[in-house]
């Protein structure tokens, strides 16, 4: 009987806590969650697909290039077509767009490298158009006094959406070489039009969806504070870190552990081992501790990677992606909100410039991701693909070390 209650006063307490979000928060947050069932196909399954057809590390590099390249401009453009166009259309352009990119990239053949930065760059104005209104949405539905919360609950859901996603569609894959459904090309063009279909169907519901209409003063940051250029510098280091990361783990897996059914399989296990943490932590951190759980996530993650790039064996890289993931989640989930309360205080506290600061956020997050990307390639170019991922490990945890040190400076 005890046990039962303190079940149930748990369960009426964090429904209590649901309840004071607003009800366009909690759209938003439905919309995410369908999104993120579809993300590992819309891009971990992209990369390791053009990493098998096309068997060079370079190219996977030049289509994450394209994408970073044309992402920061399109939220630029996307402020401006806020003027005139309601936030739920071009939120629900994104959703639309992003699947139709990648069935082009599952059903026709891509051989050179400037058809891949095209391609890339299509994509990352579909993602700009996705992420932009998605991060000012996050802003414009919460209050700080809720967002952890908000933001708790939003990481549990993709995680466990991502337990899901990549162990079915891994298996899939592998299934279908291995029982005969077709070959694995087939597979991947069928996952591709699955995309489509659900989040066709997701933008539908997304457009009559009753967002509030922003108003937006300004695109541009011209006079940024000392707490904004520090902002500036923590999305730089993060995006470093992000731009490896976004392909890193498919050539681990690859290198190490096997091929898409492995890939799926880790990447289902991190997500379980990450979800509940997630939810916990967005309850239970306040405002003032923000920066010492961000700090403590982001040193566990350099010793790891220190680690893995010592060792680099296959028993270190699956360490590394069951824990990574969670620590990746962990130290955003702690850090991103001091930013969005940063952003909130800019310009005396104004929220028709709100939008300015977020798209100055992704400017500097994808300067970095490039940056990460670039050298990446070049490290691959020079050296064979194991010194070029241990290296690359490296770079990762060190970048963790100049992102907390301007983190510090916002607090």
């Amino acid at each position: 009987m005890f046990l039962t209650s303190r079940i149930r006063d748990l369960v009426v307490t964090e429904y209590q806590h649901w309840q004071q979000l607003s009800d366009r928060a909690r759209a938003l947050l439905a919309s995410i969650t369908v999104y993120e069932f579809m993300y590992p196909i819309l891009h971990t399954f992209v990369n390791s697909f053009l990493l098998r057809r096309l068997d060079q590390t370079w190219y996977v590099a030049l289509y994450n290039l394209g994408i970073f390249v044309s992402l920061p401009a399109t939220f630029f453009v996307n402020g401006w077509l806020l003027r005139r166009v309601k936030i739920q259309w071009l939120y629900g352009l994104g959703i639309i767009g992003q699947p139709l990119v990648v069935l082009m990239l599952f059903w026709f053949s891509w051989q050179s490298w400037w058809q891949l930065i095209g391609i890339g760059a299509v994509q990352g104005i579909l993602w700009g158009w996705y992420w932009s209104n998605r991060n000012f949405l996050r802003i414009e539905t919460t209050t700080d006094s809720h967002r952890n919360f908000f933001m708790g609950i939003e990481m549990m859901l993709v995680t466990l959406a991502t337990v899901v996603t990549p162990f079915v569609v891994g298996w899939f894959i592998k299934g279908a070489e291995l029982i005969g459904w077709g070959t694995v090309d087939q597979a991947y063009q069928w996952l591709g039009l699955g995309a489509v279909v659900v989040l066709s169907l997701m933008a539908t519901w997304v457009v009559r969806t009753g967002f509030s209409q922003p108003t937006v003063s300004k695109i541009w940051v011209t006079n940024p504070s000392r707490t904004w250029q520090a902002a500036r510098w923590v999305e730089v280091w993060r995006g470093i870190r992000n731009g490896i990361d976004l392909f890193l783990p498919a050539l681990l897996v690859f290198q190490f552990l096997g091929e898409e059914g492995i890939l799926g399989t880790t990447q289902s296990l991190a997500a379980l081992i990450s979800a509940g943490l997630l939810y916990w932590l967005g309850r239970q951190v306040k405002v003032h501790q923000r920066y010492h759980y961000a700090q403590a996530g982001y040193i566990v993650l350099l010793v790891t990677m220190l680690l893995v790039s010592a060792l680099f064996n296959g028993a270190a890289v699956l360490m590394y992606l069951l824990v990574a993931d969670a620590l990746i989640h962990w130290c955003w989930l702690a850090s991103s909100p001091i930013a969005e309360q940063a952003i909130e205080h800019q310009d005396e506290g104004d929220p028709t410039t709100n939008y300015a600061y977020v798209a100055d956020r992704e400017l500097f997050l994808n300067v970095g991701r490039i940056g990460g990307v670039l050298v990446f390639g070049l490290v691959s170019t020079i050296f064979d693909l194991a010194v070029a991922m241990r290296v690359m490990m490296l770079v990762m945890g060190l970048s963790h070390l100049g992102l907390l040190y301007f983190l510090k400076k916002m607090v």
